[in-house]
């Protein structure tokens, strides 16, 4: 596609792709995904324990390799690429990550520049611009020169997404990053992240199970079970009770959410 200027319009072109991805552990733990993510957007994951939420993350990063099907990025084979070039490109956010060293939280967000040296090159002023503004937009500055080890679930959250925006990628890939955060600070990572993702141009996907929380922030959601797609599309469309329930096992209530308009699900007892 064309901008008015006759260019190549990026944000039209994924800038990541499955195509008809499987794997399997023991089981299926993806069956034939296929999914197109753009720039500028904001994704969720959502389905039950097991559905293959974070298996999937893991093959967006190249952690994993597909059985079948393939993976590219910005339309080249993701294995392709060097573990320096991912780096660059891709943060990830895991889910109470455990730090194996005595690190400051200053020096573990830094941590994040090492794919931007050049050889053995140590850190330059840029690396640490970037750092200090990554603790800043997140909150973390207050305790950046406290170790990482020492500091509370939800403090230690807010840093591992510092770490990741310190890096600067052009994907954010984010398995549940609000967990063990307090409401208000999960609702505050969200509103970060979404802002950031449009600003720059970013492509960020989330995993949570937090329902009303993905309504509200993502513009797109993916629905899983079983490893295969229920639903992808705007939450209108895919958070219908008839999904849901085929989904999670329970009974759902829809409707709409009256100050931010967005769709709110209940649990129906």
């Amino acid at each position: 596609m064309m901008d008015v200027r006759g260019q190549p319009n990026t944000l039209s072109i994924p800038l990541l792709v499955a195509e008809d991805v499987w794997f399997r552990f023991h089981r299926p733990v993806l069956v034939s995904i296929s999914l197109e993510l753009r720039r500028g957007e904001l994704v969720a994951l959502i389905g039950p324990n097991g559905s293959g939420k974070t298996t999937l993350l893991r093959l967006l990063r190249n952690r994993l390799r597909p059985q079948r099907g393939r993976v590219l990025l910005k339309g080249k084979p993701i294995e392709r690429y060097s573990r320096k070039a991912l780096a660059r490109t891709i943060g990830y956010v895991l889910q109470d990550h455990r730090v194996g060293f005595p690190l400051t939280v200053a020096e573990y967000v830094l941590q994040a520049r090492f794919a931007h040296a050049r050889g053995w090159a140590l850190e330059g002023r840029e690396d640490v611009e970037a750092a200090r503004w990554a603790l800043r937009v997140t909150d973390a500055v207050a305790f950046s020169d406290r170790r990482v080890d020492e500091l509370s679930g939800g403090e230690r959250q807010r840093v591992i997404l510092a770490r990741a925006l310190a890096g600067q990628p052009e994907i954010l890939l984010l398995d549940e990053p609000t967990a063990n955060m307090d409401l208000a600070y999960q609702v505050d990572m969200l509103r970060l992240i979404k802002r950031l993702t449009r600003e720059r141009s970013w492509l960020s996907v989330f995993v949570t199970h937090e329902l009303n929380l993905a309504t509200e922030f993502a513009d797109r959601i993916i629905l899983l079970k079983d490893g295969r797609i229920l639903g992808c599309g705007r939450p209108t469309e895919v958070l219908t009770p008839e999904r849901l329930s085929a989904a999670f096992g329970c009974a759902f209530l829809v409707d709409i959410n009256p100050i931010s308009g967005a769709p709110r699900v209940s649990i129906a007892t």
